[in-house]
């Protein structure tokens, strides 16, 4: 420390000292030698003020260069990296005046000038404050953006970045000033302007911030792509743009990830108020709007994720069926809303206000989105918004007949909706009389919104428990036009046709003459006539996939309304046989199959804007009303689960868990747990890794809804058949299919996945928990079927998250033997001890350091047993554990190391031995690290441990291996 210091002292500037100490300052080559040192030494950073002699002596000495320069603010940096806070503070500001100085400088060199705009950004990254008392040098770092090089441009960015960190614990009156910086530079003319202040934006404020989430939506109708996208990015980073199944929030989280939806509301509103009256008001047509375009709908679209925070639930905007699921719960925070009077100036209440936001923007643009919002939040409370557009149905019907798919789908609900709620009797029928001749038009648009508008118009009359006086004849007529274009050859309209009878029926029996359903009528002016082209279309390999997903969901629902309906066995039977190869259609089959078994009771008959499919099943099946669902289960345990069929075992396994995921409340179903978890376990063992996985999944479910007496009955069982190997045995007969076509040739491995359930069961034993089998069963397996809109309604993902948090505290038992069963030969119980160990170890090496003994010991535990698997395991396991991690403390195991696997590279088994010399070579590479003397005394005690078991172990054993390996050893040593 003293040489540095006097290295300092004499090379640069002279310090305020006596005549005869005092010494001529270094020529410029010897400081140019020296310097390099000095940037490379922690020690000289901490030596102050003379550290700061040094930089300022360069930067402004009499003898100075550009090279000078340039090292002392590249010192600066190093200052910043080692010299420690406490040092650094008092002498912050001189340094900052310094870099500034050679930034205002304008005669100095471009390139050194880059340097100092870094040097400031490091300076206030390291000391906040200074960033903090001094908000006018952001500001000017952003007025520099457009008059610099390009180099320095990039510079100036750089040191943005490091300095926004220091603005994020600032209070409310120096926020303030920091918002305006932001404000003002989002709307710049230049983009880089533009994008450092979205970035400042995103670093600074919380998600909560309303100014900073205003600045983003600004950005994301910027002229650049670039900042488009990044804003559009941060604006959907607290839910993703691709979320999946959304989960209830935690209300008690500090953070919040969104603002309140009626103070963003609020401020956006002042916003567009005072842009309409400036110059950034946008005119389209005869519309004057407050944003463009890309801007409102992402507006519009974040108001609605507001709102749907605010009602307690991660917003989905990823698909309209995502947004519809997430109804039930906006229509509560709706309706708090509309009756409390959270106002502005003019005394209007946030929901309405929206409502007037939607169709401003509406007005002028077409956007399939904007229209779901609106549809959406008209739904959840049609009683009290449907009726602001009753005058406006002239404006919706433009939407209905428009050229967007999706955005006729949605306007045609909306305008269903408003005129069933809206209108009465007399004017409802004149609506019908001129939908139905518009269905008979040759216009496909129009043809399209009509029919949809038809069917959602009819069953929201139906439904609503107000009742209106409609003629019959009107609402046979509209059955009959609908029911006719299912034989249409243009799949969109086949679509619309079954959406819209799906719809009618699902609130009223369809009014057409029942006819016979062995009839060959194609006039489609029957029930059967039109049951029968729903079966056709079911089974026709010329359909696509979404018109047989549909033509499932309406055979369903024909079933729903009236428990009397005289060909319900029939559909079932149908949909039993029909045993898609499509996963999403089997998932779709299944969800019908029980609906058409309930009957009554199925959920297809609640309000699917206001009501969870969970809520409604929860009252509907406490019904002694009877059903199907015993008939249903009874052909599924007894015919389709044992089939020898490999397909029909596969639709009878998604189906049989859509049963148990759905009505596991069902008495029927609670009665037949232990037969159902009979069933998953026999296709556990299944040749298909799909049926195998489904499988795992429903034993979970069974055991979840068993009571306690239920679920000791269910873990004896699938212990018993797990560890016995007990199977249900299949009968062959002549007509049996061994094979599925295409099958022959492959390899199966049914086995292989029973004796991964053994493996996991015998872990669950282990831990003396052995119910913990089912958790461990959701986690070892996640096929990507999961993730599809079909697969995901089980939740799954929060069942996994449920699990990992039950076997937490009993990692410390779990880790030893899950880190050696990722090393198992076995490459089917690989695979899912390693998804089990992804999902209950965030961090492998930090795991495995925190657990090292216990994972040791189990493993020269297992090094020697009975099971060729297990010792290979081990070998390979060991391997990976001795290799880049410090062993320190486990240096007393190594001779019992070398012992036993010495031994075990003499194994009977080929495997076995290759895997214990990989083993030993890796031992001898450590050793021979450790037993280095300049090791210290770690080294020293395990050359004195290591050495005499290799020389004893290895002259004795007869193997030519093993004495070659320690000779290797002994002349390393």
């Amino acid at each position: 420390m003293i040489a540095w210091s006097l290295v300092l002292l004499l090379l640069f500037q002279e310090a305020v000292i006596n005549a005869e100490h005092k010494r001529t300052p270094a020529n410029t080559r010897i400081k140019l030698k020296i310097l390099p040192f000095l940037l490379k030494s922690r020690e000289a950073a901490n030596q102050l003020p003379y550290a700061i002699q040094v930089i300022f002596d360069c930067l402004y000495g009499t003898n100075t260069n550009l090279k000078l320069k340039s090292m002392a603010v590249q010192f600066v940096y190093h200052l910043c990296t080692s010299c420690t806070d406490i040092k650094m503070a008092p002498v912050g500001p001189v340094l900052l005046s310094g870099m500034t100085k050679v930034i205002a400088d304008l005669s100095e060199e471009s390139k050194l000038r880059g340097l100092a705009f870094v040097a400031v950004g490091r300076l206030c990254k390291l000391l906040p404050a200074l960033a903090v008392r001094d908000i006018a040098m952001v500001q000017s770092f952003f007025d520099l953006l457009p008059k610099e090089s390009n180099e320095n441009k990039l510079a100036i960015q750089e040191a943005i970045s490091l300095i926004a960190p220091a603005f994020k614990e600032l209070t409310a009156p120096s926020l303030f000033l920091v918002e305006a910086l932001v404000m003002s530079n989002i709307e710049a003319s230049e983009p880089l302007r533009r994008m450092m202040a979205l970035h400042f934006a995103d670093v600074v404020f919380l998600p909560n911030n309303l100014s900073s989430r205003y600045c983003m939506l600004l950005a994301t109708g910027d002229v650049s792509e670039e900042i488009r996208n990044e804003a559009l990015q941060l604006i959907h980073s607290a839910v993703g743009l691709n979320a999946t199944k959304p989960q209830i929030l935690d209300k008690s989280a500090d953070e919040k990830l969104f603002p309140s939806f009626v103070d963003m509301l609020s401020f956006i509103q002042t916003k567009a108020e005072s842009r309409l009256s400036s110059n950034a008001k946008v005119i389209v047509g005869t519309h004057t709007l407050p944003f463009n375009a890309a801007a409102f709908e992402q507006i519009i679209i974040y108001l609605h994720m507001c709102l749907m925070y605010g009602a307690g639930e991660l917003p989905d905007i990823e698909s309209a069926t995502s947004m519809k699921a997430q109804a039930p719960t906006m229509a509560v925070y709706v309706r708090q809303l509309l009756c409390n009077k959270e106002a502005d100036t003019a005394g209007e209440n946030a929901v309405h206000i929206y409502l007037l936001l939607i169709q401003q923007f509406l007005s002028t643009t077409r956007n399939s989105l904007v229209m779901m919002c609106l549809l959406e939040l008209v739904a959840v409370a049609c009683d009290q918004l449907a009726m602001q557009f009753v005058d406006k149905l002239d404006w919706l019907q433009n939407f209905m007949y428009s050229g967007q798919l999706e955005m006729r789908e949605h306007a045609a609900e909306l305008f269903g909706i408003v005129v069933a709620v809206g209108l009465n009797g007399p004017k409802i029928e004149h609506v019908l009389e001129k939908l139905v001749k518009n269905i008979k038009e040759k216009s496909l648009e129009i043809q399209h919104g009509s029919m949809l508008a038809v069917g959602y118009i009819l069953q929201k009359w139906a439904a609503s428990p107000v009742k209106k006086n409609i003629a019959l004849t009107h609402v046979q007529e509209a059955a009959k036009s609908i029911a006719v274009l299912l034989s249409s050859r243009n799949d969109v309209l086949v679509f619309a046709a079954c959406t819209s009878l799906g719809e009618l029926a699902r609130s009223l029996p369809l009014p057409l003459p029942p006819g016979e359903l062995d009839s060959k009528d194609s006039s489609l002016a029957t029930t059967a006539a039109v049951v029968n082209v729903l079966f056709a279309k079911l089974t026709s390999s010329q359909e696509s996939n979404a018109i047989k997903e549909k033509a499932i969901n309406t055979l369903a629902k024909l079933c729903v309304v009236d428990n009397s309906f005289p060909w319900r066995r029939q559909i079932l039977e149908k949909l039993l046989d029909s045993q898609p190869k499509q996963v999403e259609i089997n998932f779709a089959t299944g969800d019908a199959l029980m609906s058409a078994a309930l009957g009554s009771k199925s959920p297809y008959n609640r309000d699917v804007w206001t009501q969870t499919e969970k809520d409604y099943l929860t009252k509907s099946l406490s019904s002694e009303e009877s059903d199907y669902l015993p008939w249903l289960l009874e052909q599924l345990l007894k015919t389709y689960t044992i089939s020898s069929n490999p397909l029909v075992r596969q639709c009878a396994c998604v189906w049989l868990l859509t049963v148990v995921s759905k009505v596991g409340g069902h008495k029927a179903v609670s009665c037949q747990l232990p037969n159902i978890q009979t069933s998953f376990i026999g296709l556990l063992a299944d040749s298909d890794e799909l049926t195998q996985e489904i499988a795992s999944k429903g034993l979970g479910l069974v055991y979840d809804k068993g009571d306690e007496q239920t679920k000791q009955l269910l873990i004896n069982e699938l212990l018993n058949t797990l560890m016995t190997g007990r199977r249900k045995i299949q009968e062959v007969t002549g007509e049996t299919r061994i094979f599925e076509e295409g099958a022959l040739g492959k390899a199966v491995t049914g086995d292989g996945n029973l004796s991964t359930y053994k493996e996991l069961c015998g872990l669950a034993s282990h831990l003396n928990q052995p119910d913990l089998i089912y958790k461990f069963m959701h986690l070892a397996n996640h096929h990507a079927m999961w993730n599809s809109r079909k697969g995901a309604a089980f939740g799954f993902s929060i069942i996994a998250n449920q699990a990992r948090d039950q076997l937490e505290p009993h990692l410390s038992k779990i880790i030893p033997r899950l880190y050696r069963y990722q090393y198992d030969p076995n490459v089917k119980i690989q695979q899912a001890m390693t998804r089990v160990w992804n999902a209950l170890v965030p961090d492998s090496n930090k795991m495995v350091d925190t657990f090292m003994q216990e994972i040791l010991q189990d493993i020269i535990s297992n090094l020697t047993n009975n099971m060729w698997r297990t010792r290979e395991s081990c070998c390979l396991a060991l391997n990976d554990f001795l290799r880049g991690r410090p062993l320190d403390g486990v240096v007393k195991e190594l001779p019992t190391l070398w012992e036993i696997l010495l031994r075990v590279r003499d194994d009977i088994k080929e495997s076995v031995r290759i895997a214990a010399e990989i083993c030993l070579l890796t031992l001898a590479r450590v050793c021979t690290k450790m037993c280095d003397p300049n090791y210290g005394k770690v080294g020293i005690d395990a050359m004195q441990l290591v050495l005499p078991v290799i020389l004893q172990n290895g002259v004795r054993n007869t193997l030519p291996e093993i004495r070659s390996l320690r000779c290797f050893i002994s002349l390393q040593a």
